[in-house]
């Protein structure tokens, strides 16, 4: 409403959600219990929310990504955000307005994948670029720094080679 109250919802928002229609009616748009991040997994401000603006300026806001909470799966959804305003008798300050989400999810995952591989891509690249025409009393010390960059890549606690003597 154009308190930035939620007056009603779908069951689709219920089940992206996870509240009910029941919990969110009456509850302020900006209300605390929303958890929601940016895409790079900052604090999502409440200024910046798209009904907020929309609330605000009169003019519509369009897909704005945004990471919000599931109340029950406690994993964050990605959503693309839409809000416009509607006028009623000619005023110039919204009546209401419509908030509109998609569940972008699955692109954003598929996204991050791809932004790490092409990152492990790249760092094989630059380990194999370093390892071409190498002094061999440079070679023990180059493999430990490899070793140390994939293990920090791979966020693993501990990277070994071993060495095994086949004939003994």
């Amino acid at each position: 409403d154009q308190n930035g109250k939620i007056t009603d919802a779908n069951p689709a928002a219920e089940s992206l959600l996870g509240f009910t229609i029941e919990q969110v009616k009456g509850i302020d748009m900006l209300d605390a219990s929303w958890d929601a991040i940016k895409p790079n997994q900052s604090i999502f401000p409440n200024e910046e929310f798209p009904g907020h603006i929309a609330l605000q300026t009169g003019q519509p806001v369009f897909n704005v990504v945004m990471g919000v909470k599931h109340a029950i799966r406690k994993k964050y959804v990605w959503i693309l955000v839409s809000a416009v305003p509607e006028f009623t008798n000619g005023d110039t300050k919204p009546c209401r307005i419509f908030i509109s989400f998609t569940d972008i999810s699955d692109q954003i995952d598929l996204e991050n994948k791809l932004r790490q591989r092409n990152k492990l891509f790249h760092l094989i690249s630059t380990i194999s670029q370093r390892f071409i025409n190498i002094p061999l009393e440079h070679l023990s010390d180059e493999i430990d720094t490899a070793i140390k960059e994939l293990g920090e890549f791979a966020k693993a606690d501990r990277l070994v080679i071993f060495d095994y003597d086949f004939i003994n």
